[in-house]
């Protein structure tokens, strides 16, 4: 270890207190320092207290003080580096509804930053000196190892690799904590779909005792005719998907199909005629 010789760490300690003695504008033509009264009784005080200290005293003053600037600098270092830059934040909303991860977008994500802005050919240069870098590095090794074992495949669910990190007590982002589950999402999905079929087939079952009844007492006139094909036609078009510009299509059979569940019997032909029929009723924006 170099010995530093005692008028430079007095003046580092100095340096440290009083920065404008840096500064050449406060210097005179002949090096002295202009400061103001104040700040010059001061700096003298402290030259004097420093010239006084034994020589233990006076190292272990300027190691601390070079500790301390040190981790100043390394901390402005670390901050302005472009992986703990905010626009380097994680947008896990966004995030947890992917369907899939890969490896290197879950340990980015695990650590709260953007796998589209940090990569790990990124950050591999920088484990030696950034204490995130080396954070990186650490995680990527402890999700690799746990693929090797088979504790984890690529890609990977997001809720499997969150459930995955709290067994291993791995500190993830709050808001990684929260992220859905797809299957539940699929599940809410088809739960309403199921209701928006029956309250459909409900409807058609109502509509078709409407018809005859009304049929069993008069013939339909031309409008409540044309009302009948306008109610079919739309339930098809909207709740079965039907599309009266294609040859064919699963709409008539679906509909065939929800009409025997309700011990109607009709076949799949009498439902194509009547849907072709109704498709005259759309208009002809609907029909092109």
């Amino acid at each position: 270890m170099v010995r530093i010789p005692e008028a430079n760490r007095i003046e580092f300690l100095l340096d440290l207190e009083f920065p404008e003695v840096r500064d050449p504008k406060n210097r005179l033509e002949d090096g002295r320092v202009q400061l103001t009264k104040e700040r010059a009784v001061q700096y003298r005080a402290l030259k004097g207290e420093l010239e006084a200290l034994p020589e233990t005293e006076l190292q272990s003053r300027y190691n601390k003080a070079y500790r301390e600037l040190q981790a100043k600098h390394d901390a402005e270092t670390e901050a302005g580096r472009s992986f703990n830059l905010r626009s380097a934040k994680a947008d896990h909303a966004y995030w947890s509804r992917m369907p899939l991860w890969t490896l290197e977008e879950a340990v980015a994500l695990s650590l709260d930053r953007a796998p589209e802005v940090v990569k790990w050919s990124d950050v591999r240069g920088y484990v030696r000196s950034s204490p995130f870098a080396f954070q990186f590095s650490r995680r990527r090794e402890m999700v690799e190892r746990a693929a090797v074992a088979r504790d984890l495949s690529f890609p990977i669910r997001p809720l499997d690799f969150v459930q995955w990190a709290r067994a291993h007590d791995i500190g993830l982002p709050s808001a990684l904590h929260a992220a859905p589950d797809p299957a539940e999402d699929w599940r809410a999905a088809h739960a309403a779909e199921t209701e928006q079929q029956n309250a459909t087939r409900a409807e058609m079952e109502r509509l078709k005792a409407e018809i005859d009844n009304t049929s069993a007492t008069k013939a339909l006139s031309q409008r409540e005719r044309s009302s009948c094909l306008k109610l079919i036609i739309g339930m098809a078009v909207k709740k079965y998907r039907y599309d009266p510009a294609a040859a064919r299509g699963p709409a008539p059979s679906n509909i065939m199909n929800d009409l025997h569940e309700l011990g109607i019997d009709i076949d799949v032909d009498t439902v194509r005629k009547w849907l072709k029929e109704a498709a005259e009723e759309l208009p002809p924006s609907q029909t092109e």
